[in-house]
């Protein structure tokens, strides 16, 4: 009787030790739904929308890239700076060259920087720096310097104002000269009519007090004109008509009087 109830007793505790273990199993196990709750990146179909750098990329304006513009008839960038008065670079990376105008060189390796150039530079930063434009082709994608040839327009940042049109802008203002290269030829007669308008109205590279080398060129080219307007009746060996030639041409254009007695005496220095 003893052995048979020692036997019994040790079957129950085998049995308890058993449920305990299972019991213990079971509760040390994390639940499936659990797992999936608490760590969103463990299912390998969610994790790429929480991974940190997909976050960024969609929530983050500021990574958003613009196209290259190279064989778009209109294109849309961002201007990140001006070489001179007529180039600048985008924020793709491109170097743009307008079409159908040219401004005195500031950047060129042979020459100096030219009458009016700095200006001009200044003039088309001030227009385009970090500012959106829209870029339109004409028949040519690029110059032979790998440049994108464009009409370039500064889009408005208000409604009720117009694009400028840069191209146009600087020749109207006398920031640049009009410069037609076929077969970009769309706006050639535009431009050739804005650098009369200029030119008329002595504004930028074509007022008389632009730079001394601007001003050297026009008293010269009037200094010939007068000169030669009279030359034919010049009379000779008639003493002090030159001098009274040159005092007449420094009161009609106010340049240096040793400047007009040059030319004066050159022009009519064969008739004795």
């Amino acid at each position: 009787m003893a052995q048979k109830t020692r036997l019994i007793f040790r079957n129950k505790s085998l049995v308890s030790v058993i449920i305990l273990a299972i019991t213990v199993l079971v509760n040390s196990r994390p639940s499936q739904a659990a797992t999936s709750a608490k760590d969103p990146d463990w299912h390998p179909t969610i994790a790429p929308f929480y991974a940190e750098e997909n976050i960024k990329v969609n929530t983050n304006a500021d990574t958003k890239k613009y196209a290259k513009c190279s064989n778009q008839a209109i294109c849309v960038a961002k201007v990140t700076s001006a070489v001179d008065g007529d180039t600048i670079y985008l924020s793709t990376g491109e170097k743009v060259r307008y079409i159908g105008v040219d401004t005195p060189e500031t950047k060129h390796p042979t020459k100096k920087v030219e009458c009016f150039g700095q200006e001009a530079f200044e003039e088309n930063k001030r227009l385009i720096q970090n500012k959106t434009v829209r870029l339109e082709k004409d028949v040519s994608d690029k110059d032979r310097y790998g440049r994108l040839l464009r009409y370039v327009y500064v889009v408005s940042e208000s409604t009720d104002k117009e694009d400028i049109f840069v191209n146009d802008y600087l020749a109207r203002k006398g920031y640049a000269s009009a410069a037609t290269f076929p077969p970009d030829v769309k706006f050639s007669e535009q431009f050739r009519l804005a650098e009369r308008e200029a030119r008329e109205h002595q504004k930028g590279l074509w007022a008389p007090s632009a730079c001394e080398e601007k001003k050297i060129d026009i008293w010269d080219r009037e200094i010939k004109a007068e000169t030669n307007s009279v030359k034919k009746d010049y009379p000779k060996n008639h003493r002090g008509f030159r001098e009274s030639l040159v005092k007449d041409i420094l009161n009609a254009t106010g340049a240096p009087i040793d400047r007009i007695g040059f030319w004066v005496y050159s022009l009519l220095k064969d008739i004795k």
